[in-house]
């Protein structure tokens, strides 16, 4: 089946493991192209390293989704180093967000806006 995702540019958080690094995987299959962020180091390096023979391009940041400046800095890096950003899929899971709808329901309209 034809996505036509090729060139389009995601930001994915909590991207280097699970259902989220499926994803990064699977888009990075149909050429698009992604930056992830995780928390730890060692499972973005994993991702780098099975990502390398992938169509898309691939750029990871050790970030955290509940801190606004590494939020920023993570969009910044995005539209900086890939031009743009066509979509948004987080994977952060809820430890990183609290379990309260309405606490996450906030996270991801920050996120939301931080991208605007």
């Amino acid at each position: 089946m034809e996505l036509k995702l090729a060139d389009r540019v995601f930001i994915v958080t909590g991207g280097s493991r699970g259902i989220g690094k499926a994803a990064v995987l699977a888009l990075l299959r149909e050429g698009a192209h992604v930056a992830v962020c995780a928390r730890s180091e060692e499972p973005l390096q994993v991702l780098l390293d099975q990502a390398s023979a992938l169509s898309g391009e691939l750029i990871c940041m050790r970030a955290d989704v509940t801190r606004a400046e590494q939020m920023d800095i993570l969009v910044s890096n995005t539209v900086s180093q890939l031009g743009k950003i066509d979509g948004l899929l987080v994977s952060a899971g809820p430890g990183t967000m609290g379990t309260n709808p309405a606490d996450i329901k906030k996270s991801l309209t920050n996120l939301g806006r931080r991208i605007q």
